[in-house]
C-alpha cells in the first residue's frame, strides 16, 4: 500500500505536502492532538480514509472510515432511553429493620 508518509525517527517531523515525515512512534499528544490532513481519498480496495497528523509531534497515520453500504443499517445501533429509577415507599428488605 503506497502512502505519502515517511516514518523517521532521526528527522525533524515536516509537513512537505505531497510527502510528510513523522515521527515513528505515537506519543502521549497524539490522543488530543491529531487532526485531519488533506481530503478523504481511497486506497487500492475502495476502502476510504484520510490522514490524520498531530500537531504537537508530527505523527501520521492513515484513517480509515467505516463502510456501511446505503441500504443496510447502522452497525452501531443506541439502545433506548431506560427510565429514571424511583424510590417505592413501604419496601422493606428481608431480614433487616
Amino acid at each position: 500500500m503506497e502512502t505519502i508518509v515517511v516514518y523517521s525517527s532521526g528527522k525533524k517531523p515536516l509537513n512537505a505536502y505531497p510527502r510528510y515525515i513523522a515521527a515513528s512512534h505515537p506519543q502521549g499528544c497524539c490522543s488530543t492532538h491529531m487532526i485531519q490532513v488533506g481530503k478523504i481519498k481511497k486506497d487500492e480496495r475502495g476502502f476510504p480514509f484520510h490522514y490524520c497528523r498531530c500537531q504537537a509531534c508530527g505523527f501520521t497515520l492513515r484513517h480509515f472510515l467505516p463502510v456501511v453500504p446505503p441500504d443496510q443499517p447502522p452497525l452501531i445501533q443506541t439502545a433506548p432511553a431506560r427510565p429514571p429509577k424511583t424510590a417505592r415507599s413501604g419496601m422493606t428488605r428481608e431480614g433487616g429493620q
